[in-house]
């Protein structure tokens, strides 16, 4: 008792009750954002950030969560403080990148995440932030390198996360370290998710040497490994939007008019303003041809690596004859066609049996589509013919340009059927089994019998209760 007769906390009682608080708070804030809910998992943060003011871990937290809720002004005040009492903490540098690159200031997003890499060279995350960033292409490969070099670091670690063996790989492919890809996969490959993720992997990495045969063999297993439990009875709903994809070509096409490269609609986009006056309903992105051997042309490469709102991939290299970017949330895929040999051809890759087209020489003509002026193939009718068949007017979901487009030129057989396999995979894991069964059903090389039936119905719910 003291003096007056009351009872005293045991010494540290109110300090673990306060830590016990703030544990609660934290796990809480957790486990909000792992359901997308980061503005009700900031609440949490800012909550403990009230009890252990100051607190790294806390800041932390609270600034990821601002930045998942759109919130980068205030994230970047986070991890400014962050900062201030800690100049090297490689997380706060990351999130300061993050926030300063969401506001549009992409030099200084730039800096913060050189700053992040200086001292902790497997901070892999700012390696790839850099990549995108970069306008610099020395700059840029080297940060691909590092990445790919970074995760292959952390993956020697027993600790190690399966999501992280696939990042690995995949930036060891982006990198172009194809072998050693395919090495890390066949090493490691009982620490991915799942068989038919590290087969995917393997078959993605067999298909950048040009090894067509095993590519196909492995994206076989691939499919064949499908966990019944991660394939849905009906659809996904579609994320594909024709209004973004018309605002994306806008966007590119503005980009590209600005620079004075003169583009086309091409292939899947083509048809869809051709035959339904937009984009198609079904469709994953949207296509642009380019002529490549024009005189003066820019660079098509440096203008998109420029351009902060167009991220190239990681495995894109000057000389590529199909580039990937990003617009809008929509895939732009960008083919450079050659002129040349009377006849125009354009594909994935200078690897002999990729997939490529060989097309009749046409012309171009402006026609004006949703308020604008585009440049389309004349006649669009016969290059339509040619990459589609004569039935192109009729729409057939199932139809892929890269397995039985009658123009294709010097493809292998296999790297057809790595095609089928490798749609007809990702229609599985979305629930759509009709195209899934469509696309292995025009495979040149025989398929097992069981890939190619479609199961029925009540399998289906069966495995889907």
């Amino acid at each position: 008792m003291s003096a007056s007769g009351a009872a005293q906390a045991p010494e540290g009682r109110s300090d673990s009750r306060l830590s016990d608080g703030w544990a609660a708070l934290i796990n809480e804030g957790m486990q909000l954002m792992s359901a997308g809910t980061p503005l009700q998992a900031l609440a949490c943060f800012k909550s403990a950030a009230a009890l252990r003011p100051g607190h790294p871990r806390t800041l932390a937290a609270q600034g990821a969560a601002s930045l998942r809720a759109g919130l980068p002004g205030e994230a970047l005040q986070v991890f400014d403080a962050i900062l201030k009492s800690d100049p090297n903490n490689v997380e706060a540098w990351h999130g300061k990148g993050l926030a300063l690159s969401h506001l549009g200031d992409q030099g200084a997003a730039l800096a913060a995440f050189r700053s992040a890499v200086k001292d902790n060279a497997t901070a892999w995350a700012s390696w790839r932030s850099i990549a995108e960033l970069a306008l610099e292409e020395e700059e840029r490969i080297n940060a691909v390198q590092a990445t790919a070099d970074a995760l292959s670091h952390i993956c020697r670690s027993t600790a190690a996360s399966p999501r992280l063996h696939v990042k690995c790989a995949d930036a060891l492919m982006h990198a172009h370290r194809f072998e050693e890809a395919s090495d890390f996969i066949i090493k490691n490959g009982s620490r991915f998710p799942d068989e038919s993720t590290a087969y995917d992997r393997l078959a993605r990495t067999r298909y950048r040497l040009g090894d067509f045969r095993d590519a196909f063999a492995y994206m076989t297993e691939a499919l064949a490994r499908i966990s019944p439990g991660k394939i849905p009875a009906s659809p996904a709903k579609a994320t594909f939007s024709q209004d973004a994809a018309i605002r994306a070509l806008c966007e590119i096409g503005d980009l590209l008019d600005a620079h004075g490269v003169p583009f086309f609609l091409a292939a899947g986009t083509l048809l869809g303003f051709v035959r339904d006056g937009g984009p198609l309903a079904h469709d994953r992105d949207v296509d642009i041809g380019i002529f490549e051997e024009q005189p003066g042309m820019p660079d098509i490469f440096g203008i998109l690596r420029a351009h902060p709102a167009k991220v190239l991939p990681p495995s894109a290299r000057p000389g590529d004859r199909y580039l990937a970017v990003r617009c809008q949330g929509i895939a732009v895929d960008i083919f450079l066609h050659d002129r040349s040999q009377g006849a125009v051809t354009f594909g994935f890759s200078h690897t002999p049996g990729d997939i490529q087209w060989r097309l009749a020489p046409f012309g171009l003509t402006r026609v004006r589509f949703h308020g604008r002026d585009w440049m389309l193939p004349d006649p669009a009718d016969h290059y339509l013919s040619g990459l589609y068949g004569v039935t192109w007017q009729s729409p057939d979901p199932g139809f892929a340009s890269v397995i039985s487009s009658p123009t294709l030129s010097d493809v292998s057989p296999y790297a057809r059927a790595y095609y089928c396999v490798a749609r007809a995979r990702k229609c599985r894991l979305t629930g759509q089994h009709d195209k899934a069964d469509a696309l292995l059903a025009q495979s040149p090389i025989s398929l097992a019998p069981d890939l190619c039936l479609q199961a029925s119905s009540e399998d289906r719910e069966a495995k889907n209760p």
